[in-house]
């Protein structure tokens, strides 16, 4: 029920901030970089959505309304036989009204450092493989038992994502955002002017964590025998560290299991070795065949392991 009331909130949260209507107005002009003469019929977009045109005199003039959520402010100023410029209206130092913008000669070549089909392309990816990725993410988080700090992955899953925007006439870096949501804020709008690149850092960290240092996110203790390698790994809230595998029994397999199943009952981690082979070849691993399959434990679990094996010895020479 907690879980539910959890994402119930969080999803009012995204449809709240998604849901904001904007007003766009800025006016100002534009002149040349070398002679600063007014620079008349330079074509002023806005987000691929809105257009307007400098007069005579250079100036221009833009009041829009929009309704629902844009995103910051991309405008490109475009003219035959000059270099297209970028402004966003939510950079440090730019002004909304009176600016003044200095368009440069391209002596021929006025094309985008960045084609627009890749920021496009980018886009897509953004919204539905970062999207779906977050989302699954986001999922696990909340049903998988025993998630440390659940509460703080799932607000790291929907917020910390690091998104960069590179300008698509000069590919410089225009915008940084450290916060930045799937589904909403500025992750699903649509910026032709900028090449968006977005970072899913909380959701990527997560799954770097679960596969290489899972007793991080994971809550309690976890044992990892590597049999192969002969390396026993046991980790724990408290611990920290390696121990070997030892044997304990050797013998046939029927009694290897009979041993096995006895110190399992004295809640004892245990493997048994040599099972298959032992079994169809046993004089490959053990002089003669004999005691070709063994036991093993955790060298920290010999000495109660050794006293099952002891008392199982006992009661068979009795027999």
């Amino acid at each position: 029920m907690k879980k539910l009331k959890l994402i119930f909130i969080l999803i009012i949260m995204s449809i709240l901030v998604s849901s904001c209507d904007t007003g766009i107005s800025f006016n100002g002009r534009v002149i040349d970089k070398i002679t600063n003469q007014p620079v008349a019929g330079v074509k002023i977009s806005v987000k691929d959505q809105y257009c307007s045109i400098t007069d005579s005199l250079g100036s221009y003039n833009f009041h829009k309304f929009h309704y629902g959520y844009l995103g910051f402010t991309e405008i490109l100023f475009e003219k035959k036989g000059y270099k297209p410029v970028y402004f966003n209206l939510d950079s440090p130092g730019k002004k909304h009204f009176n600016e003044i913008i200095k368009l440069e000669k391209s002596e021929g070549n006025d094309s985008f450092a960045i084609d627009q089909k890749y920021v496009k392309a980018m886009f897509y990816f953004n919204r539905y493989v970062l999207t779906l990725f977050g989302l699954f993410t986001f999922i696990f988080v909340c049903v998988k038992k025993k998630i440390s700090n659940r509460v703080y992955w799932l607000f790291g899953i929907l917020l910390v994502n690091l998104t960069f925007y590179f300008s698509i006439t000069d590919f410089n870096l225009v915008k940084f955002l450290f916060l930045n949501g799937p589904v909403y804020l500025s992750f699903w709008s649509y910026n032709p002017y900028s090449l968006k690149i977005v970072i899913p850092t909380a959701s990527f960290l997560f799954w770097v964590l679960y596969f290489f240092k899972r007793e991080i996110v994971i809550k309690g203790s976890e044992v990892d025998y590597d049999v192969p390698t002969s390396t026993l790994k046991i980790k724990d809230k408290e611990k920290n560290y390696k121990s070997t595998l030892v044997e304990v029994f050797s013998g046939t397999i029927w009694e290897a299991e009979l041993v096995k199943s006895m110190i399992e009952d004295a809640k004892i981690q245990t493997y048994i070795k040599n099972e298959i082979m032992g079994t169809l070849n046993p004089w490959w691993v053990a002089p003669g065949g004999a005691g070709s399959v063994t036991v093993v434990v955790s060298s920290l679990d010999y000495e109660e392991a050794k006293k099952v094996v002891i008392d199982y010895e006992k009661n068979i020479s009795q027999e």
